[in-house]
């Protein structure tokens, strides 16, 4: 499982912000969106060969698009700007679906989206673009491919025995416990850029990584990665761990050891 979230396209900071740690722009973004599916891929296939995979669940956590969260009916400028990077977004999620597509017999793609607030209504969530046209590029081509797009910021699936709640963070009205719910994990994006486990809870993180030089010490977590786990049908979630966007580490950063879950 391979989750997916908080590219946030169209973002652009130079390495000087970061202490020489860290730059963005769109050039970098399509690069670090490349190498997190092709190190998910070499994970899964070379260091823990021998297994077997049923399928692939490639989840769409939101937050793809840096600014505004939605469109509204009257386009402007910077509106069109987004249009565009809503193609580029896709174009890179499309790719990325189709090698995975390529290598496993089935991949399950749940998607959920960053939500407007009241005063931007009517208005099309830049996410779900992104999504529809990531979809909408797949279409006909491949038939082991299937989209579960939600128009809400929180969503429920299955694998195997374990039911997974996929969120974005900024969702203001989750005041259910998780009994309530009635999820096993919680799937969170929108926290970045640290990734983490905590409890039954995975925090994503994000392809930008930290936009300034932090007080306390730079894990490796706060690199640009995102979340890659094994769901086993009768252990659950395990082997979670950060898939990265750069190739090198800074060596002055301290590193932490990789997350495993139980």
């Amino acid at each position: 499982m391979l989750m997916l979230s908080d590219w946030r396209w169209g973002a652009a900071f130079p390495f000087e912000d970061t202490a020489g740690v860290n730059e963005y722009n769109e050039d970098v973004a399509k690069e670090r969106a490349q190498r997190v599916f092709q190190s998910a891929f070499e994970v899964l296939k070379d260091n823990l060969a021998g297994h077997h995979y049923e399928a692939f669940v490639c989840a769409l956590g939101g937050g793809f698009i840096e600014g505004s969260v939605s469109l509204l009916k009257a386009f402007n400028a910077a509106e069109l700007q987004a249009v565009e990077r809503v193609g580029a977004v896709a174009n890179e999620l499309a790719d990325g679906i189709t090698q995975l597509s390529r290598e496993f017999p089935e991949v399950y793609v749940p998607c959920v989206a960053r939500q407007a607030t009241a005063h931007d209504a009517p208005a099309v969530l830049l996410d779900k673009l992104v999504y529809d046209v990531t979809r909408d590029l797949l279409e006909g081509t491949l038939d082991n491919v299937t989209f579960d797009i939600s128009t809400s910021s929180d969503m429920l699936f299955k694998v195997y025995d374990t039911t997974f709640l996929l969120s974005h963070a900024d969702n203001p009205q989750r005041t259910a416990t998780r009994e309530e719910v009635g999820y096993d994990r919680l799937m969170l994006a929108g926290r970045g850029p640290r990734f983490k486990s905590v409890d039954e809870t995975i925090v994503n993180g994000s392809l930008i990584g930290p936009r300034c030089w932090p007080d306390d010490r730079l894990l490796r977590e706060d690199m640009p990665c995102q979340a890659l786990w094994v769901t086993h049908p009768e252990k659950g979630v395990g082997y979670l761990q950060p898939v990265f966007g750069d190739a090198l580490m800074p060596d002055s950063m301290e590193l932490a050891p990789i997350v495993r879950a139980a």
